[in-house]
Order: structure tokens, then sequence, then C-alpha cells
């Protein structure tokens, strides 16, 4: 029997893969501005095009980032993602 949150962390490995995409398409509209703007002549039309498309993908970060959080969070409820009660951090001293 598969384990009652499994559906749960399935839906995060969806959000992650989507978030990456959302990432992805953000810089490509990065990268389209600032190819643009180093023109002779640039088309502001191109610029604000993409200027909305970033807005609208980085709304969409946004909104993904919260709903990750929020079935994390469930998840660890349910106790299908186990945290350690005494996080150990990593000295990055002599790097």
């Amino acid at each position: 029997m598969v384990p009652p949150v499994y559906d749960q962390i399935c839906s995060i490995g969806e959000l992650i893969d989507q978030l990456i995409v959302t990432h992805i398409k953000i810089f490509a509209f990065h990268d389209k501005i600032v190819a643009e703007r180093h023109k002779p002549n640039p088309s502001a039309t191109v610029i604000v095009e993409n200027e909305g498309k970033c807005r609208h993908a980085g709304e969409k970060r946004v909104v993904l980032r919260e709903e990750l959080n929020r079935r994390i969070d469930e998840a660890i409820r349910r106790g299908g993602i186990q945290v350690v009660s005494d996080p150990r951090t990593f000295d990055m001293m002599g790097l």
C-alpha cells in the first residue's frame, strides 16, 4: 500500500519542476531585454513586452513558492518528511 503522504510528496516534486521552468523563463526574458538594450536602436516594444512577460512569470513564481511551502509544511505535519530536531551547519571557514 502506498503511504498516504506519497501523493503530497509527488505534488511537491511537480511544483519544484514548475518553479524551475518559471526561473528559466524569467532568465530568458531578462536575456532578451538586455540584448535589446545593447542594440544601437533598441525597440521599446520588445523591451516592454518582455518586461511584462518577466513580471507575469515572477508573479507566478511567488504563487508557486507559497504553494510549495504550504505543501512541505503539510507533508511535515503528516509525517511524510522527517525534520532533524538539531540541524547541523557546515563550517565554511577555510574555503
